[in-house]
């Protein structure tokens, strides 16, 4: 099984997810909760369940906010996945989206509020204490992305000894999306470590 993150209000039907379903049949790709908790707590479940029913190559690629649960995911259960410009420090980076905010594809509002950045912050302190199989990670940064820190994300996740792919692309890897999980299609459908 292939699981798809979308990044901050964004959602799953995207023309990611239209990707991973044309080179692998199908994905997964939620819309994810506002939440943190949430959206841990019901990815978590949805992995336990597929486990439970014989799924045995489960695979997560995350972008952005995605990449973070992403991260999260793949050091709690022991998975593999793709981590796409991925944010590194989101309690930090996401108090600058505290308040109303809007959906890129249904212009619906939510708000963004001190109890998420908490969530964050609790996920983020989970996630340290994670041994990573490095070999399990894959971080792909775009060299071209406005939104996150390139230099800050490639410094971090080298300082942790994680091999960073970089592409020349945009936050959103518009460009470059398909080339990228073709290019690493072997990786995730092979091998599963969970």
């Amino acid at each position: 099984m292939i699981i798809n993150l979308h990044g901050f209000a964004s959602n799953g039907n995207g023309l990611k997810s239209q990707a991973i379903h044309d080179l692998f049949g199908k994905c997964f790709s939620p819309n994810l909760p506002v939440s943190p908790k949430e959206t841990v707590e019901m990815l978590e479940e949805r992995i336990y369940k597929s486990v439970e029913l014989g799924g045995k190559n489960i695979s997560i690629i995350g972008t952005s906010m995605g990449g973070f649960y992403a991260k999260y995911l793949i050091g709690k259960m022991d998975l593999k996945g793709l981590i796409i410009n991925p944010v590194i420090e989101p309690s930090i980076t996401m108090k600058r989206r505290l308040g109303v905010n809007t959906f890129h594809k249904t212009g619906d509002t939510f708000d963004w509020t001190e109890k998420h950045i908490e969530e964050l912050q609790l996920l983020e302190i989970e996630a340290e204490s994670f041994e990573y199989l490095k070999s399990s990670t894959k971080v792909i940064l775009g060299t071209q992305d406005t939104v996150i820190n390139i230099a800050n994300t490639k410094k971090y996740f080298e300082e942790r000894y994680f091999k960073v792919h970089e592409y020349e692309s945009d936050h959103r890897f518009t460009s470059k999306f398909k080339e990228v999980i073709h290019e690493f299609s072997d990786f995730l459908l092979t091998g599963n470590i969970c």
